[in-house]
């Protein structure tokens, strides 16, 4: 019913200008959120995991055995993991 009807910013102007102020409906300025958030808990041996990780690639790179390309990609798998 409304797919086809294309309206412009000086219409929709032109239509709240010409509509009577108390037909208006009023909005608040000012508004209050509340966030409701949940922190995950991660056990401890993946925690230990991830450190063991990362210390081997750091290993790896400080002895020369990983160039940047390599490490790139290992920092890139680290994002993917679920």
């Amino acid at each position: 019913m409304v797919g086809d009807i294309k309206v412009t910013p000086a219409e929709v102007r032109r239509y709240f200008k010409e509509l009577p102020q108390d037909s208006i409906p009023y909005v608040p300025t000012q508004v209050e959120v509340q966030i409701i958030t949940q922190q995950p808990k991660i056990p401890i041996a993946e925690i230990e995991d991830v450190k063991r990780r990362l210390r081997d690639y750091t290993d790896r790179v400080t002895k020369e055995k990983l160039t940047f390309q390599h490490w790139r990609v290992c920092i890139l798998r680290i994002r993917l993991l679920p």
